[in-house]
């Protein structure tokens, strides 16, 4: 369809090119339109083309496409004309993926601002065109789409910031971290500086986007908060930091009760009270293992059960045992005695083994249901997901009498867990009480009963490293595994009350008649009079701040309650594992307020003064 004012316009065209040069270009030829004189509704709307050449007209089989884009591409182009690309805003497209999602922006905005993808698009062999085309994008890893996208909205927002929620404001601080957009990140932290996180997410961003201000008072307010640690909140923060923060919480609930003697005029504070042996039994009584069993129990919810607990409990009784108990085949003897000489031939990997068949007999085995047992070469059982070692192992141990085979740890380990898989009963449990007397520490225990599925050892095991004086060292927490860490722990704080009811009941049953002379049963101190003091929130929070600054000695220097600490001083309390005297606050509000230097010396009890 063509209008009347397209029409005129190309019969100027036409006109003109009498008097133009011949090196100009002149308009494609067109079809002369034919109208009426007077044009009417339905001449105006449809108009017969024709060819513009010598030939006649045939109005017929015109190709109105190739006409069309050839009057198209002339009007397009300009004689003479030089075409620039405007030095700003014609942008260089940079295509991007981020989680399997491609984003195209321009590259100019990202890469002056991100040490990062310059350094990448830099390192990029010449030719390959990296981040130019979706088939070759620039991966960016470390992040979510959700967080870039949010990253993109921020960095090309023209509007007013306080717009931006908190939450997007989390997800700028972790892309601009990793690809080191400073302007984006130092805005990010300002923004999160003027909200309330919770101490968690402070401390989870700090350590991912090195935001160390943060750090001192999140750990702090997990230190000092009632509530333990949970397993979801030690991988966000990190396994290392969670590990200091247990460690700082247990001195804060091993320092929060205090036994207090007075002889004649000064009071004193018995610290052995809070590490003596005798807060440390190694076989509590029956209302302190009750606790222990339920703590664990409720701690260690999928692998220290009620049944597990009751069965760990009569492993000693077995320990008297032979290991080898009646048979338990359920076969006449005589059955008995001629199964012992029929045999089955085992194929493990690449190797034959032929053996007696009762090896693998038991009331409540499972390898008989597994595998067809077969006594031919030519079609042996095919054992799968057993190597030729362990099998050996195996067979070492099942064969051989306790006293006739020479012990090795894990041959009987490996020989425990195949019968676990076998459901060989009998020689588990023999396996079991040969072994049980070989490893003695509650580390090695665990380590060996997870890796071999050992669960009579599990319990036990946590009970003595719930009862140990010293918490587990990082270099045991590796051991056993992150994921024991936090329960742990958990249990030790959640059994901190029945140590105090320890303390308090022997301080009752050996003093004596008021106002004699006594000695205390934990530092051998005398004492005419004793009491117990709790520890207030203002010291606690004291006793928290110097552990943390031991534990995280990277972090900024103490500043607390309006009290402040010399770093020399700091230093010496130290390694000194006492806590630094405060100076006067830094605020002239608290000017006229000194603070009660505590005293250097010592008692002739062996006890700290007040």
């Amino acid at each position: 369809m063509m209008s009347n004012e397209k029409v005129d316009r190309s019969r100027v065209y036409a006109a003109d090119s009498d008097d133009s040069d011949e090196d100009i270009p002149q308009p494609p030829t067109a079809t002369e339109p034919k109208f009426d004189d007077r044009p009417n509704e339905t001449t105006t709307t449809q108009i017969d083309l024709v060819h513009r050449t010598n030939d006649p007209v045939e109005p017929l089989g015109y190709d109105y496409a190739s006409e069309a884009q050839k009057l198209a591409d002339w009007k397009g182009s300009s004689v003479g004309e030089v075409v620039q690309k405007d030095e700003e805003f014609y942008m260089k497209p940079l295509v991007i993926e981020v989680d399997e999602q491609i984003f195209n922006l321009p590259q100019r905005d990202l890469v002056e601002q991100s040490p990062v993808v310059q350094a990448i698009l830099a390192s990029s062999p010449p030719g390959e065109r990296l981040g130019e085309t979706e088939e070759h994008p620039l991966i960016l890893s470390g992040m979510n789409n959700n967080e870039f996208n949010t990253f993109l909205e921020v960095l090309y927002h023209a509007g007013d910031q306080n717009e931006i929620e908190t939450n997007a404001w989390k997800d700028v601080l972790k892309v601009a971290s990793i690809l080191q957009v400073q302007d984006l990140y130092n805005t990010a932290v300002v923004r999160l500086d003027d909200v309330s996180l919770e101490p968690v997410s402070k401390a989870q961003l700090g350590n991912l986007c090195d935001v160390k201000r943060w750090l001192r008072p999140a750990y702090e307010a997990l230190c000092t908060r009632a509530e333990a640690l949970t397993v979801e909140e030690g991988e966000k923060i990190g396994w290392g930091p969670a590990f200091k923060l247990l460690k700082i919480r247990e001195i804060k609930f091993m320092k929060s009760l205090t036994l207090c003697h007075k002889l004649k005029d000064t009071d004193t504070v018995c610290k052995a009270s809070q590490t003596s042996d005798i807060i440390f039994p190694d076989k509590p009584d029956e209302g302190f293992q009750e606790t222990i069993d339920a703590c664990l129990i409720k701690a260690f919810q999928d692998i220290v059960t009620s049944s597990s607990v009751a069965a760990s409990k009569e492993v000693a009784a077995l320990e008297d045992d032979d290991g080898m108990g009646p048979p338990s085949s359920g076969l006449s003897p005589g059955s008995r005695m001629s199964s012992a000489f029929s045999f089955v031939v085992l194929k493990v990997e690449d190797s034959l083994f032929r053996v007696p068949r009762n090896t693998f007999e038991d009331q409540a085995s499972t390898f008989q249901a597994m595998y067809d047992v077969s006594d031919d070469d030519e079609e042996p059982v095919v054992i799968h997901d057993v190597t030729v070692d362990d099998m050996r192992s195996f067979l070492k141990c099942t064969l051989k009498r306790a006293k006739d085979a020479k012990e090795n740890l894990f041959d009987l380990l490996t020989t425990y867990k195949l019968c676990e898989k076998w459901g060989l009963h009998r020689s588990r449990r023999s396996a079991f009480l040969r072994m049980n007397g070989m490893v003695e520490d509650p580390i090695e225990r665990i380590k060996y009963a997870r890796e071999f599925s050992v669960e009579e050892w599990v319990y036990p095991s946590l009970c003595a490293l719930v009862l140990r004086k010293d918490s587990p060292s990082e270099s045991e927490v590796i051991q056993i595994g992150y994921d024991y860490l936090i329960p742990l722990f958990r249990v030790r704080e959640e059994i901190m009350p029945e140590r105090w009811r320890i303390m308090q009941t022997l301080m009752n049953t050996t003093a004596g008649e008021p106002g004699t002379t006594h000695e205390c049963i934990f530092c051998n101190g005398e004492y005419t009079e004793f009491w117990f003091r709790s520890i207030d929130s203002e010291a606690e929070a004291r006793t928290v701040s110097f552990e943390v600054n031991k534990a995280f000695s990277e972090l900024p220097p103490i500043v607390h309650s309006g009290q402040y600490f010399e770093d020399q001083e700091l230093a010496r309390a130290i390694a000194n594992d006492s806590e630094p005297r405060a100076k006067e606050p830094m605020s002239t509000t608290n000017a006229g307020n000194k603070g009660r230097s505590r005293a250097s010396s010592t008692s002739s009890s062996g006890c700290c003064p007040c």
